[in-house]
């Protein structure tokens, strides 16, 4: 059966109903963002009953498989709910389409009701876990840095890999021009290792000082390089394109196909 992944978000908001209460609300939407559902919980039904029967309907007209989700707290919650559904939550940043969609409601919509709360300060980042060793898949591979221009990968992206992921492209307005930076590794064993990477949940090519560093789900962060020189223009790029960058998996440079391709995009998730 065919994975059929969409994102959801279910967590208190910014606003106080009339009896001074926090509002509950779910968010549902597909990975292109081309179907966004949202529906308010009394806060007195905060629990994965509710949960499940509101995802209920949406799970089965969509033949939904497999929900992301990037709130710790409430992975327990969303867990149990999904149970009953046959639904796979996957714990995971990988979010783009529900981060875009969100900070949009933040704007336009919790803005304009009655009762909103803005915060004083925004909430304390968690400290990040220190970057574990590459798993053995990945070790000894060889990696190089790349560039692409966006307008390419958005007409051809599609086509390039049986493995990998796209982003929603309304929630990107970069011009055609923006190069989009990237790494690529390669390996004889390249289909094999992208059928592998494909269920690791990527979120994010990050740069600390020349440390190269890859995350994955909601916490995994893995040690890619300790030290590149070429981190800080990788950096740059990335700072010039929105956050977005990819990882491609090719068997060696003179290869015509790529196995896999991930664009990926850095996101403030609150």
């Amino acid at each position: 059966m065919a994975r059929v992944i969409w994102e959801v978000d279910f967590y208190s908001r910014p606003v106080l109903d009339d009896q001074g209460k926090k509002l509950w609300e779910l968010l549902l939407c597909d990975p292109q963002g081309t179907e966004c559902f949202a529906q308010p919980c009394p806060p007195d039904q905060v629990n994965s009953q509710w949960l499940r029967d509101a995802l209920a309907p949406w799970v089965r007209d969509n033949a939904i498989t497999h929900l992301r989700s990037f709130r710790v707290p409430m992975l327990p919650m969303l867990t149990r709910a999904c149970e009953g559904l046959q639904v796979t939550v996957l714990p995971s940043r990988r979010v783009v389409a529900l981060a875009h969609w969100l900070n949009h409601r933040w704007q336009t919509v919790y803005r304009q009701m009655p009762g909103f709360q803005p915060l004083a300060a925004p909430p304390p980042a968690g400290v990040p876990m220190t970057p574990q060793p590459l798993p053995e898949a990945l070790r000894g591979q060889k990696w190089a840095w790349a560039n692409l221009l966006w307008g390419q990968i958005r007409r051809e992206g599609a086509a390039w890999a049986n493995f990998g992921e796209l982003l929603p492209w309304q929630y990107i307005p970069l011009s055609d021009d923006t190069v989009i930076p990237g790494l690529i590794l390669y390996s004889p064993r390249a289909q094999a290792l992208a059928a592998w990477m494909s269920g690791w949940e990527l979120a994010q090519v990050q740069v600390e000082g020349q440390r190269v560093i890859l995350e994955t789900g909601i916490e995994e962060r893995w040690l890619f390089a300790a030290q590149n020189f070429g981190a800080v223009d990788f950096q740059t790029a990335q700072t010039q394109a929105q956050g977005v960058h990819f990882l491609a998996i090719q068997t060696d440079p003179e290869a015509e196909t790529l196995e896999g391709f991930w664009l990926m995009q850095s996101l403030a998730l609150g």
